[in-house]
Parts: C-alpha cells; sequence; structure tokens
C-alpha cells in the first residue's frame, strides 16, 4: 500500500532526528520538503505510488521557473539547490528504507554552477520559458 506524501516526509523527517541531526538542519529540511509536498498537491501527485520518472524533473523545472511572491524575481539558485538536495536526500532514504525504486534519488537532475538543471525532454519544463 502506498505512503501519502506528508506521512513519507514526516518519516524522513523523524529519521533525521534519531540520527543525531540538529533540529535546526531538521526544520530547514522539512520546510523545503513541504514545498515539494505542496507542489505535488498541485498535480494531483499524493501517494508515493504515483512519484513517477518525471516527477523530480517536473519539480525542479517548476522551481527554475518560479518567482517570489514579494518582489516578483525568481527564486535563488542556492534556494534551488537547496530544495534538490533535500529532494534528492529524500528519494534515497525512501529507496533504502521503504519499497520505491532504488533509482528514484536517480531522477532528481543536478544544478550545475549556473543554477540550470538539465532536464529529460520528457519533463513538462524541457523547454525554456520565453522571457
Amino acid at each position: 500500500m502506498a505512503s501519502t506524501l506528508p506521512a513519507l516526509v514526516q518519516g524522513y523527517v523523524e529519521y533525521l532526528q534519531r540520527s543525531g541531526h540538529k533540529r535546526r538542519i531538521v526544520n530547514i529540511t522539512k520546510q523545503q520538503l513541504d514545498y515539494f509536498v505542496t507542489w505535488c498537491q498541485t498535480q494531483s501527485i499524493t501517494a508515493s505510488d504515483q512519484i513517477s520518472d518525471t516527477t523530480a524533473a517536473d519539480y525542479v523545472g517548476h522551481l527554475q521557473n518560479e518567482v517570489d511572491l514579494i518582489n516578483g524575481a525568481a527564486i535563488g539558485i542556492r534556494i534551488v539547490r537547496e530544495r534538490v538536495t533535500k529532494l534528492r536526500r529524500l528519494f534515497e532514504w525512501l529507496a533504502r528504507d521503504t519499497n520505491l525504486s532504488s533509482d528514484i534519488a536517480a531522477t532528481v537532475p543536478t544544478i550545475d554552477k549556473r543554477g540550470k538543471a538539465n532536464l529529460p525532454s520528457n519533463s513538462c519544463y524541457d523547454q525554456k520559458l520565453p522571457a
């Protein structure tokens, strides 16, 4: 039976706490992963069995096109990298400690020094949005 995404994130957060991570790191990780869960819900992805090979790439594409609601500027490279790193670590934990596919973490695109991701052609964000 598939777990809900909030339950998976909560399980991962509890794992981090048991592993002795500092409270600040655990709280930041939860906050960053909550953005992923919220995005998934807007995409009608609510359970682990709905995560596909393109879910992570689509989320990274979304991050690269996201704007700050206060000033309208694109979110910074550092924030994108942090969120992508937290997502990769979650997927690695899911592959290790649950029944999710072992290559799920490999679906998370890497971010280059300029803050751009190499998105697969089957991602819904594979085309650059017009400026």
